[in-house]
């Protein structure tokens, strides 16, 4: 059960197996033994992996959400919202609309944003010595 809510996770989040290994340090090897059914990570990787995907160890597990990170999830994208409202009028509305994205959409829209923002970084001085 546990390997089917990570990959789950990793969908929604639009990040591969091989890209969490990087960023948590649980190996690759690890993760595909956990897929495979011959292993499932030590408490430790776990964690590396919950606060990986900021979610609790439990729901890592079993895939069980408590209902407190439903109401907690939706309080802070509520609040997400309001400053963002208060920011830029809009950028609320293109919260929700990311929302119904796909990974790979997101992924996309991210990208985008990146490729427009860099226009609007200062442009680094090279040294003249």
């Amino acid at each position: 059960m546990g390997y089917d809510t990570f990959d789950k996770l990793c969908r929604m989040r639009g990040v591969t197996a091989y890209r969490v290994a990087k960023e948590t340090g649980v190996t690759t090897s690890t993760l595909s033994s956990w897929k495979a059914g011959r292993y499932v990570p030590k408490d430790e990787k776990l964690q590396k992996l919950a606060d990986y995907f900021n979610i609790p160890v439990q729901y890592l597990r079993t895939g069980e959400k408590p209902n407190d990170i439903d109401k907690e999830c939706a309080y802070l994208l509520e609040k997400a919202k309001i400053d963002a409202e208060r920011i830029m009028p809009g950028l609320g509305f293109i919260i929700d609309s990311f929302q119904v994205l796909d990974g790979n959409d997101r992924r996309e829209v991210l990208e985008l944003i990146k490729v427009k923002l860099k226009k609007y970084e200062p442009q680094k001085k090279e040294n003249v010595g």
